[in-house]
């Protein structure tokens, strides 16, 4: 199983949701939460169908800010308990182990002088320690001055605020592998702020349950966040642990050169090597997304093929 937690800073155009439907393409996830959808219900459901995931759960955006979605597959047995336009909570069963399990969508409030209520918020949906339990989300803060680079300094006040939010609940980072910061400022003529606001953080039982859970950092074309992944199994079964590589075969091909150009095009402006990098595995999920529509799997499984690997 995996789950899939993204901000995907609006989703009221062709390309976020093609971006969406790209990221679903690679990852497979049985659960994504999206974050900062910025739609009503009614086309979050008509995005759900077409990325091909079966249910969806929508807190709808006020005005044009906000909104949060929650979708999955039928594969899944999940139950809606509680919501708010900065969180959705459910109960939600392991299909594979028969697991019944607490989880957590969280949107941290962006008003700064308004992100105690978020704690507190996570702290009314504590649950006994004898419950698995996993939270996620964009917290709209790091832990330490280690996940910031660039801007000011962050308040050491406001640091120890979440440190004991996790701390009060029993909730420990799970912590991640791929790119170390999830959002960069993407504004021109400004000096690049890159923070680690997004995180997956689960309680000791719920941990013990998965013991082979790891969490990637993504990238997707689109957004100022990296989409996050959670693997519930070893991470060496990840769809996308294997290199890419580029198939020599792509070159004879008119539509390769408008896929990669797109797809560095819609990728997160600027010159620093997290834009790079964003944009580089922008268009390597595109080319692989393009192949497998247009060649089908066995082109890039195939050994015999030839290509350079990057």
């Amino acid at each position: 199983m995996k789950l899939i937690s993204w901000n995907a800073h609006g989703l009221g155009n062709p390309r976020g949701v093609r971006a969406l439907h790209d990221l679903i393409m690679m990852e497979v996830p049985t659960v994504v939460f999206l974050l900062e959808t910025k739609l009503a219900a009614t086309a979050i459901e008509r995005i759900t169908v077409r990325v091909g995931l079966d249910g969806c759960f929508v807190v709808p955006c006020e005005g044009r800010s906000g909104g949060l979605a929650l979708m999955w597959k039928n594969e899944m047995s999940l139950c809606i308990k509680s919501y708010s336009l900065f969180h959705i909570d459910a109960k939600l069963e392991d299909p594979s182990k028969g697991i019944l399990w607490k989880f957590t969508r969280v949107y941290g409030n962006p008003i700064t002088e308004r992100r105690r209520e978020t704690w507190e918020l996570i702290r009314h949906l504590k649950e006994p320690q004898d419950i698995p339990w996993l939270v996620c989300g964009d917290f709209n803060e790091v832990l330490c001055i280690d996940e910031k680079l660039g801007g000011r300094q962050r308040q050491e006040r406001l640091m120890n605020a979440f440190r004991k939010v996790l701390n009060d609940c029993h909730l420990f980072d799970l912590g991640f592998q791929g790119l170390k910061y999830t959002w960069s400022s993407t504004r021109q003529n400004q000096q690049v702020i890159s923070e680690r606001l997004d995180r997956f953080v689960a309680n000791m039982k719920w941990m013990e349950c998965f013991p082979q859970s790891r969490v990637y950092h993504c990238s997707a074309a689109y957004s100022d966040h990296l989409p996050i992944s959670l693997s519930l199994s070893d991470g060496l079964a990840r769809r996308r642990s294997k290199l890419f590589r580029f198939e020599a075969m792509w070159i004879e091909e008119d539509e390769c050169e408008e896929v990669i150009s797109r797809h560095w095009q819609e990728a997160a402006g600027g010159n620093n090597l997290m834009a790079i990098s964003k944009k580089i595995k922008a268009c390597s999920r595109g080319l692989e997304v393009w192949n497998e529509k247009k060649f089908g799997k066995s082109a890039i499984e195939s050994e015999e093929s030839t290509s350079y690997s990057s």
